[in-house]
């Protein structure tokens, strides 16, 4: 299953931080991210299921 990670200040998707102890980066907010604080997608999540 693919998760995707977004920033929670302006929900775009995140890149990967460079900065030790951080593990993602939003590039529009300039602001780096633990996996706690980010908001996380996958597949399972985005489908839409039909009824």
């Amino acid at each position: 299953m693919k998760e995707e990670y977004y920033c929670p200040i302006c929900g775009r998707m995140l890149i990967k931080s460079e900065i030790e102890g951080y593990s993602f980066q939003c590039s529009y907010c300039d602001e780096d991210f633990t996996e706690s604080e980010v908001i996380i997608k996958t597949e399972e999540n985005n489908e839409k299921t039909e009824k």
